[in-house]
């Protein structure tokens, strides 16, 4: 179903959606006793688009924890060299591995010996105005209208304590689905974000790859009613398994197991095509001469979700093409 092939991209690919309070308009759900972790984080999340941690409430459970803690040997770390100038290229997951634990010291040592840092997307210049429109259905139109009863109920029994009735009726459906796949993926601090953060701390230079609003569209370009029918559905808690199977293979370092679980187990699903070319090989190929230009001096560590750097058409074989040398 195409639940899986989304959370597997949100995971590994698309910065994740963290938190929807962002587009709550200031005094509505009110009442409302929200523990939001953290903030918006542009697509996850895509990532996966994908960015993926929802708002929850007192009272209700938390997404679990990862049910691995496997320590990581063999990071998806490899170094980029071309015109004899050496940068590092990383595939980080966005959810479900601590990173200031899990990751090795190779990690942190490529990192602390570089002067700049780039990652997928830029959440720090979310513009809320425009990401509440964004996230709005067109006057006049409702998303009861565009479901099937059962989904509706379902919707409001899942996300109603979260969203208040006006704001589900409101939104699109890419945004509904997108906050629906936030439940069922394991806690934690996304790693790229985690990264950044030490990068400022060393005073590193900080670059993105594309802005928030270009990771956003990408993401609500390929999603519409059947996926949050089909998430709604289909979805609860039924990828939980599959989500950790691809922790699994990252945390073992395994190429061709990561590229299985985010990519060829997908074959078959509704519209999957669409949605590789679009989250996973469209970036691809837009990412290459913004790489170019970022890594040009040399001495920078880019992190990019795994999910980008596995499988056909991937960013490394690109970089390749490119003129860069890349070696693990």
């Amino acid at each position: 179903m195409k639940f899986t092939l989304f959370a597997k991209i949100r995971q590994t690919a698309a910065r994740p959606l963290r938190s929807p309070e962002i587009l709550i308009p200031q005094g509505g759900a009110r009442g409302a006793n929200r523990v939001c972790r953290g903030g918006l984080a542009a697509v996850a999340a895509l990532a996966l688009l994908t960015a993926p941690v929802a708002c929850v409430h007192d009272g209700q459970p938390e997404a679990p924890e990862a049910a691995v803690s496997e320590a990581i040997t063999r990071p998806f770390l490899w170094t980029m060299k071309k015109g004899g100038r050496t940068n590092y290229l990383f595939g980080t997951v966005h959810v479900g591995v601590n990173a200031e634990r899990d990751l090795p010291g190779s990690v942190w040592r490529a990192l602390r010996s570089s002067k700049c840092f780039v990652m997928e997307s830029d959440e720090t210049h979310v513009d809320p105005g425009v990401l509440r429109q964004m996230a709005r259905l067109p006057k006049g139109k409702k998303l009861s209208d565009l479901v099937k009863p059962d989904v509706m109920e379902k919707i409001e029994k899942r996300l109603g304590p979260m969203l208040p009735r006006s704001m589900l009726e409101s939104s699109a459906p890419w945004f509904v689905t997108l906050v629906f796949m936030q439940l069922d993926i394991p806690k934690g601090e996304p790693m790229d974000a985690v990264l950044r953060d030490n990068a400022y701390a060393g005073r590193m230079r900080i670059a993105y790859l594309e802005g928030w609003k270009e990771a956003m569209d990408a993401f609500a370009s390929v999603t519409d009613q059947a996926d949050l029918e089909d998430i709604v559905r289909n979805g609860e808690g039924s990828d939980k398994a599959e989500i950790q199977a691809l922790i699994r293979a990252y945390r073992a370092g395994d190429e061709a197991g990561l590229a299985r679980a985010v990519r060829e187990d997908a074959v078959g699903e509704p519209n999957a095509a669409r949605k590789m070319a679009v989250l996973l090989d469209g970036r691809n190929a837009k990412w290459v001469p913004r790489i170019e230009k970022e890594t040009k001096d040399g001495g920078c560590f880019v992190a990019v979700g795994a999910g980008h750097l596995v499988g056909p058409g991937n960013l490394r074989e690109r970089l390749e093409k490119d003129g860069y040398k890349i070696s693990r």
